[in-house]
């Protein structure tokens, strides 16, 4: 027996919206359609879409000011993810990579690596996804007592002759 029937091809050349319209049936040979000759057809339209991989320098944010902070890398590649339109207009200077340090003592940890990006956009890999941090502790400045100003006495003026 007969289990789809196709329709009349519908043209989407050009379209931006989603296209709503009747079509009639494409029958085959020795069939005819009784009462129905057209049906609603709904297509709907995505824009297209696609990634592209940028290279993104290294933030550190939240960091104590007892600590000096060291990633093992100062770069990540970002691929992002968005329709065609939102990745020509992506200007790569607003993507940034920021580890947050918060709460890291002294010593080498694996820190996430947290990507923020524009509207439009959304992350779809960081690599690498974690960074090896090392925190070492700032030596604390030393005092050293202030410089005592050297005076030369001046001999004052002799008597008038």
């Amino acid at each position: 027996g007969l289990v789809s029937i196709a329709t009349r091809p519908v043209s989407i050349a050009g379209a931006t919206a989603d296209i709503d319209t009747e079509v009639g049936l494409a029958l085959p040979v020795g069939v005819a359609a009784l009462g129905v000759e057209q049906v609603r057809v709904t297509r709907v339209i995505r824009p297209r879409a696609g990634t592209r991989t940028f290279e993104a320098g290294i933030e550190i944010v939240n960091g104590s000011p007892a600590l000096a902070y060291q990633p093992a890398v100062d770069r990540v590649l970002v691929t992002v993810g968005g329709t065609l339109d939102a990745l020509d207009a992506l200007d790569p200077t607003r993507i940034t990579a920021r580890l947050d340090v918060a709460g890291l003592g002294a010593g080498t940890a694996a820190v996430p690596v947290v990507v923020q990006l524009p509207d439009g956009v959304s992350l779809v890999a960081a690599s690498p996804g974690t960074v090896s941090v090392t925190a070492t502790a700032v030596a604390a400045p030393t005092s050293s007592p202030a410089p005592t100003p050297a005076f030369e006495a001046t001999p004052a003026p002799s008597g008038a002759p």
